[in-house]
């Protein structure tokens, strides 16, 4: 019990803190990606230890890790950005910078893709700061993309599990960063580590993909440390079908999200049962939180899910819809040139172990490097190890 807890407030202080924002107006015209700053802040952990969640152990925290906490700062901004949206069309997007305050300490750059959430307006941006900021503190610029449906893109359906085009709205995020940090006289530098924990992870594995495809982007990757993530739709569903309980009731946005982007026509009443299948896709709409979902539906999928779903056959709506989880799988077609470590709770109660477990054997077969670092608990509590490790490597990097 007291390694989880030294783990939890180490993690904690590497990964939380706050700032004083204010609106910025800078906007910088001869830019191919970048458009303009919607705030801007400077970040102190004493922010950090301020928050009514930490406050009870912040003398703990400072007396075991002030030396890490002295003095430390670092400025974040969120920008607006030109990129793509599903369809190729122009669109404007949004994400987060976060850099060292002196610009003789940058190191490297560490591409931090968020998780994914139910409500709109709990897209990375949408808290500022973004507590996944931390690697700045110890020289890493930090680019932390809102991802379209999220941000100043909260008009817009989110491409749950899509990897081309979630790679692509990352990847077209570092582009705007670098133009970005040109006005501030700090170079993005080309080498990056990219980490990220549940929806982040498959997101961070699209990333990684999309820089091997697009040798354009000019971005040398040191490492990839993905945890909880879902890798392969297919697997996911399988594993959810498998064990008939998820903690986390995103099956529904992704269905939602296919459905929407491929133009399938399902019939959801062949997809989903009871309640849900009454009031989807209005509960849906990212206006409705985890909670409410959470208590409405349960964790058992029988209770929502059509009986056909649990089947090896499945009926011609959800065969239809497998077809083009098949089509967005993250691991098929390509094997990653760089490391890539797997976190994966074996229990996890979020995402099935089963998306990592066919990632590494798919990846290992074709002869990557990639290592799947397991354990028991909870998605949350495997998190822990996850966090602890990518820190732990930042710091002696």
């Amino acid at each position: 019990m007291k390694y989880f807890f030294s783990v939890f407030c180490v993690a904690q202080v590497l990964i939380l803190f706050s700032c004083a924002g204010h609106q910025d107006a800078l906007e910088i015209k001869e830019t191919r990606y970048f458009i303009s700053v919607l705030q801007k802040g400077t970040l102190t952990p004493q922010h950090f230890l301020s928050y009514d969640e930490v406050a009870p152990y912040a003398e703990t925290i400072e007396k075991y890790a002030g030396f890490i906490l002295k003095d430390l700062t670092a400025e974040t901004v969120i920008i607006n950005y030109r990129t793509t949206d599903f369809y190729g069309n122009p669109i404007v997007a949004s994400g987060s910078i976060v850099y060292p305050t002196r610009p003789n300490d940058v190191r490297m750059t560490f591409e931090f893709p968020g998780i994914a959430h139910v409500l709109k307006s709990g897209g990375p941006s949408g808290t500022f700061p973004n507590p996944m900021g931390l690697p700045a503190f110890f020289g890493y610029i930090t680019l932390i993309p809102d991802l379209i449906g999220y941000g100043v893109t909260t008009d817009y359906v989110h491409p749950f599990l899509m990897p081309e085009i979630t790679g692509k709205v990352a990847a077209d995020f570092r582009l705007a960063a670098k133009e970005y940090l040109k006005t501030v006289d700090i170079s993005l530098p080309e080498e990056t580590v990219i980490g990220s924990y549940s929806y982040g992870a498959n997101v961070g594995l699209a990333l990684a993909k999309y820089y091997q495809l697009h040798d354009e982007y000019n971005v040398k990757i040191d490492k990839v440390f993905l945890g909880g993530g879902c890798y392969d739709p297919r697997a996911a569903f399988d594993g959810f079908a498998a064990s008939g309980k998820s903690g986390y009731p995103i099956l529904p946005f992704i269905v939602m999200s296919m459905d929407y982007y491929y133009d399938l026509h399902l019939n959801y009443q062949n997809i989903f049962y009871g309640i849900l299948a009454e009031h989807y896709p209005d509960w849906c709409d990212g206006y409705h939180s985890k909670g409410f979902l959470t208590n409405t539906l349960g964790t058992d999928m029988h209770q929502y899910l059509h009986p056909d779903f649990f089947t090896k056959e499945k009926n011609a709506d959800l065969n239809r819809l497998y077809d083009y989880l098949a089509l967005n799988s993250h691991v098929d077609g390509w094997t990653p040139e760089m490391p890539v470590y797997f976190y994966h709770s074996t229990e996890d109660d979020y995402v099935p172990f089963e998306c990592a477990a066919y990632a590494y054997e798919q990846f290992k077969k074709r002869g990557a490097y990639v290592r799947l670092i397991k354990g028991t608990g909870s998605h949350s509590d495997f998190a822990l190890r996850f966090v602890a490790d990518v820190a732990a490597y930042l710091l002696i990097k």
